[in-house]
């Protein structure tokens, strides 16, 4: 498991909260990658708005779409959890909080 790096594309607040989009980077598998919200300059992940996920063209399928897209707030909201697995690829993710 390799955690994933990110690139901020955009940044607001919006009726109180913070709202952020990311490209994130996997360099290998995705299953257990972590994204803390102090990475992203939050201290509570309340939402998932938006997800695109894109693989490289050695991927192996549709399945690798699929598990990128297996994505849970943790429990205590301060991190992103990559539940499935997948090859190389990245995704824009946007997300709401503060």
């Amino acid at each position: 498991m390799a955690n994933p790096t990110l690139s901020e594309k955009f940044r607001a607040s919006m009726g109180g909260k913070a709202w952020r989009t990311y490209i994130v980077t996997h360099t290998g598998s995705a299953a257990n990658s972590l994204i803390y919200a102090a990475s992203m300059d939050l201290d509570y992940i309340e939402a998932i708005i938006g997800v695109s996920t894109n693989v490289t063209p050695a991927g192996t399928g549709g399945s690798d779409v699929f598990g990128m897209m297996d994505i849970s707030i943790a429990a205590n909201h301060a991190s992103l959890v990559w539940v499935g697995s997948t090859s190389v690829g990245y995704q824009t993710i946007t997300v709401v909080g503060w």
